[in-house]
């Protein structure tokens, strides 16, 4: 499984701040602090609430690598997929074929 290329997934720091009314200094304090503390993040703004509210909130996440466990369940998944899919070609391949 160390072979295995693993993919990049985007994991969630669970930070919000919401930027409306806020001063461009605060929000650039804000994000240098989170920076500091949790490395480089993206930024995932979610520009509406549920309610219809117009406030930009800034949802903070970080690329990782995948884990073993992770790659395990993926390539598992994707054996099923395939395995899935194989029995449908069968099935059809035998109605078209008689």
């Amino acid at each position: 499984m160390n072979d295995t290329p693993r993919k990049e997934i985007m994991e969630y720091i669970d930070i919000r701040y919401d930027l409306d009314g806020r001063k461009i200094s605060e929000a650039i304090h804000f994000l240098t602090q989170s920076m500091q503390q949790h490395g480089d993040l993206r930024i995932d703004i979610e520009p509406y609430d549920d309610y219809g509210s117009a406030t930009v909130e800034v949802r903070l996440e970080k690329p990782r690598p995948e884990t073993d466990t992770e790659v395990a369940r993926r390539l598992q998944s994707e054996a099923v997929w395939q395995e899935t899919r194989r029995r449908q070609y069968e099935q059809l391949k035998r109605e078209f074929e008689s």
